[in-house]
């Protein structure tokens, strides 16, 4: 059985279930798909109430579960142990030392993993045709992503394909509401953006504000500089007490992140509130900036290279990098 902390429910693959001996007369009817985390869904076999029991020796423990029966061809699982079993057993998984602990009556159970065992499972249950990369020198990716350590460097296609903003790109789109052409003012109407129609009469308003102000802003500058932060959120450290929170398991072993990765829920806040703190007597007046996209802007051509030399000179301080090739002076 593989443990599986983000499963909802407890599976049994209906070929472990017949190899049991149990009838499937006595399962339950359920009426609700099962969906996994690619949005796919299936329908369940039935549902079988189950004893179970884990641990070793004298420290076991017997609990009774409902596991959701079905019907896949995985010749190298006989399930999954999810969060309501493990919720029952009272249990304590650690992805940083493969370890499950529980209480029992005997004592505190324990349960260890098989990195090596798990491994193998997971590349024989790769269909076949997939092609399997092999890994190279660890040093070298090492080298490229100082963020995480040791693990496999993907290739150029993987790369594009998985690149935050690529995917951000993608999944942006054509919007799917009619939109409203707003002027940014009545004396110039050739001048105008467009916004949704579905906000609400109160969110437009404050909306149109907010772009008349940011661009009324900006309007009545000679010179503007755009900066691109490189690596962006790489740049923030996690804190130590909380790197082992993001563990993940290669075939070399178990590591986790030691810089805020992309993907979290709450990453580009942080990352807002980082540049307003460090640009704060700036942004308004020299600068305006918007996640990792940052503009330099001077009223006269003569205050420019000061304002720019202060800008950069922040970045210096925080040990912020730019991206070149994405930045445009003058």
């Amino acid at each position: 059985m593989m443990v599986d902390t983000g499963s909802s429910a407890d599976i049994v693959y209906l070929r472990a279930y017949d190899k049991l001996g149990l009838s499937r007369k006595h399962l339950k009817t359920v009426a609700t798909p099962l969906t996994g985390f690619t949005g796919h869904y299936m329908h369940p076999v039935g549902i079988a109430e189950l004893d179970v029991t884990v641990g070793n020796g004298s420290r076991t423990v017997t609990v009774r579960a409902s596991f959701t029966v079905v019907d896949i061809a995985d010749k190298y699982y006989n399930g999954l142990i999810g969060r309501p079993l493990l919720t029952v057993l009272r249990a304590i998984v650690s992805h940083l030392h493969l370890k499950m602990k529980f209480p029992t009556p005997g004592g505190v159970g324990e349960m260890s993993g098989d990195k090596k065992r798990g491994r193998e499972c997971y590349q024989l249950s790769i269909p076949k045709g997939l092609s399997r990369r092999d890994p190279p020198k660890r040093k070298r990716y090492q080298e490229k992503h100082p963020g995480v350590m040791n693990v496999r460097e993907p290739t150029t296609s993987e790369s594009q394909d998985n690149d935050p903003k690529e995917l951000e790109s993608r999944k942006r789109g054509e919007p799917h509401e009619d939109l409203e052409m707003v002027a940014f003012d009545e004396r110039k109407p050739d001048r105008v953006f467009r916004i949704g129609t579905r906000l609400g009469e109160e969110h437009m308003k404050a909306l149109i504000d907010l772009i008349k102000k940011l661009v009324d802003g900006s309007a009545g500058h000679e010179v503007f500089d755009f900066l691109d932060a490189s690596r962006g959120y790489h740049q923030i450290i996690r804190d130590a007490h909380d790197q082992e929170k993001t563990a993940f398991i290669t075939e070399y072993g178990l590591y986790c992140w030691r810089v805020m990765s992309f993907g979290l829920k709450n990453a580009r806040a942080i990352y807002q509130r980082m540049v307003n703190a460090i640009f704060k007597s700036q942004i308004g007046i020299k600068m305006d900036i918007y996640v990792d996209d940052m503009l330099v802007k001077s009223k006269k051509r003569g205050d420019h290279f000061r304002n720019l030399e202060e800008s950069l000179g922040r970045l210096n301080e925080c040990k912020l990098r730019i991206n070149p090739e994405k930045c445009s002076f003058g």
